[in-house]
Order: structure tokens, then C-alpha cells, then sequence
């Protein structure tokens, strides 16, 4: 990764990804990271290293957590098939015969924004959020907290909080429907991005590119469970594997959708020339879980004095 990043940012000093012309319609945020260090104008180190973290921080932030959550609403859709068929319904009424569902039709699927909603709320990528500091010295609930100390926010359980939301452990899109709750940080019912001047700036970058997915998966592709299995057999908490199981794998089985798919020609070609009797082709999706590979912890909220930082981090 270290080498990766060099050779990114070698590319923009040289410009040689733009055959040596670079203008300020081609910059980008490498482009403005090297213009600060150039211009020295921060009043702390801002070399190479500090580059390359903040690219780090970005890559890992804007990937990670985005396909995280595509997992987890395809999981909790293909436990709820009633939930996956009106959200079908909905997307393939709004693009109608085109083959992908593009950026401007989002704003007329508000079922779509509603099971991402849900999905943020049940499972959301970073459970802890960021850690926080105290300004200065407070009194809370009767405990005083120094300034400089450590604050971690469990927004998992504030979003599965019984006394806030109804049947919090259920998956239920429709609870956003006629709901003015949001997740850009103005209700801590939910802030599965944080809040304040240290949420996510990416927050309408990573609900865009989630909706935009999702919404060209289920319009696609009719997705179901293998034969005799059903979506309450489902465990999306736990996979427990012995010995002779631990490289199986699940496979789900993907019905190519009647209407398009979004498969290139040639693989349209060779599905046509494999196909059989079935009047669509089946493609299989395979998702390989190692046992142990995927552990969900789920931790308390806590405060962390100054004095025990050290001995803790």
C-alpha cells in the first residue's frame, strides 16, 4: 500500500497521468494536498507521510464502510422478501425499460432511501463511531470529566434503543417512511456518520454510491436463497463451521431478471449458448465465510481519563 501511494503521488508531481498536461480542471485531491505542502501555509508538518495518511484514511473510509453496508442490506433483503419485492417494484416503475438505473431517478425511489435508512440504523459500519476529546472539564450525570479525556459513542445502541425506536431488533424500512429522521447528524437517534464539525464529510458521497448500487442490483437481478432454505434460516450474526464444513461455501443464486441485466454481451452470448431448458439463466453468486473470518463485537460506551492513555493505547 505504501508503494502504491508513492507511485500516486510521483504521478501527480510529474503529471505524467495526463501526458504532462495538468490544468485545474484535472486537479483532484492528491492535486490539493501537494498544493498545500507546497505553499507551507500549515502550522504543522505536512510532508510526504502526512500525505499519504490522509490518503489512507480517505481510501479506507470511502471503501470499507460502503460495501459493508451493501452486504448488510442485501443480507436483511434477502431475508424479507416482501421488503426485496416492493423495493423491486419501486425501482423497476421508476426506470422502466432502461437497463441501469442512473443518479437522477434516486430522487423518486423513497422506499430505496428508506431501506438504506433501516440498514444504517440496524448495522451500521462503524459502531463506535470516531473517538471524541472533552474541551474542557464537565459534570455529567454526576460524574466529572477532565478536560482532554477520551469519549466513545455507541451509536449501535442508541440506534437499537427499545425506549426510542419501536421493535428495534426488526428490520422495518417502512418505520422511515413518514419519518422526518435523518442521518446527517441533526437526530442522535440515529448518526450512523457522526455528528457535528467532526462527522463524515463523505456522508453524501457514501449515500449516493449506496443507493445507486443497490438500486442497479435489485433492478437487475431477482435475488433468492438456494432451494429449502428459508430467509428466517438465515443467521447474519453468527456463522458457526466445524472441521468438515469450514470451506464450503454459501452460494446464493441470482435469477437473471427478465427485463436487463447488467452482463456484458459476450457473457450474454455465452449464457444463451450454455443455456438449457429454463427459460432464464441462473447465475450464481458465491460468498466464501471462513469460520472466524467475520466477528461482530459489540462494545459498551466508556470514558478514558488522560492518565490511563498510555496504558491503554
Amino acid at each position: 500500500m505504501d508503494e502504491f501511494f508513492d507511485k500516486v503521488i510521483e504521478e501527480h508531481i510529474s503529471g505524467s497521468r495526463f501526458d504532462g498536461n495538468v490544468g485545474e480542471d484535472n486537479s483532484d485531491f492528491v492535486d490539493v494536498l501537494l498544493s498545500v505542502q507546497k505553499s507551507n501555509d500549515t502550522a504543522f508538518s505536512f510532508d510526504r507521510t502526512a500525505i499519504k495518511g490522509l490518503l489512507l484514511d480517505m481510501f479506507a473510509a470511502g471503501t470499507d464502510t460502503t460495501y459493508t453496508v451493501l452486504e448488510w442490506a442485501l443480507s436483511e433483503l434477502l431475508r424479507h422478501q416482501t421488503v426485496m419485492h416492493k423495493l423491486q417494484d419501486e425501482v423497476r416503475t421508476v426506470v422502466g425499460n432502461r437497463t441501469h438505473v442512473t443518479e437522477e431517478d434516486l430522487v423518486n425511489m423513497n422506499y430505496l432511501k428508506a431501506v438504506i435508512k433501516e440498514t444504517l440504523r440496524l448495522h451500521i459500519p462503524v459502531p463506535l463511531l470516531v473517538p471524541r476529546r472533552t474541551m474542557e472539564d464537565i459534570k455529567l450525570d454526576g460524574y466529572d470529566i477532565a478536560a482532554g479525556s477520551w469519549v466513545i459513542v455507541n451509536a449501535w445502541a442508541i440506534a437499537r434503543d427499545p425506549s426510542i425506536w419501536e421493535k428495534p431488533l426488526e428490520f422495518k424500512p417502512e418505520r422511515f417512511m413518514n419519518s422526518s429522521i435523518d442521518y446527517k447528524g441533526l437526530d442522535f437517534e440515529l448518526i450512523p456518520f457522526g455528528a457535528g464539525r467532526r462527522g463524515c464529510p463523505g456522508v453524501t458521497f457514501a449515500i449516493s454510491i449506496n443507493e445507486l448500487v443497490l438500486a442497479n442490483l435489485v433492478h437487475q437481478f431477482d435475488w433468492k436463497l438456494p432451494d429449502g432454505v428459508e430467509g428466517k434460516d438465515l443467521d447474519i450474526f453468527t456463522l458457526k463451521l466445524d472441521e468438515a464444513e469450514k470451506n464450503r461455501m454459501l452460494v446464493l443464486e441470482l435469477a437473471d431478471a427478465q427485463k436487463a441485466t447488467g452482463i456484458r454481451k459476450s457473457s450474454r452470448r455465452r449464457a444463451r449458448k450454455a443455456q438449457t431448458t429454463e427459460k432464464d439463466r441462473v447465475w450464481r453468486l458465491v460468498v466464501a465465510r471462513r469460520a472466524g473470518a467475520r466477528t461482530l463485537y459489540i462494545q459498551v460506551c466508556f470514558l478514558l481519563v488522560p492518565s490511563l492513555e498510555k496504558e491503554v493505547f
